[in-house]
């Protein structure tokens, strides 16, 4: 299914709240729902990230790619508390 701008745009907003709120209450780096947020998390930023790049990089794509990219360095941040 092919999705215009607008509606891209719409889906990476609602995506992005979710997610938002989901991480949001990660505070375990031993949970384990962690590695399956991180899955999703980066799945949905390359998806993104294709679409972002067939479509001649459109700015207003960009700063929902940016807070992809803040959620999954806390997701990592998160997840490499085990380490310590």
């Amino acid at each position: 299914m092919d999705f215009t701008l607008t509606e891209r745009l719409l889906i990476g907003k609602a995506l992005i709240s979710v997610l938002e709120e989901a991480t949001s209450q990660l505070d375990d780096p031993y949970d384990d729902s962690l590695p399956e947020m991180i899955k999703k998390a980066v799945m949905a930023q390359l998806r993104m990230k294709n679409f972002y790049s067939k479509h001649n990089e459109p700015p207003e794509m960009f700063e929902q790619l940016e807070q992809m990219d803040i959620i999954i360095k806390r997701l990592f941040e998160l997840q490499n508390k085990k380490c310590c």
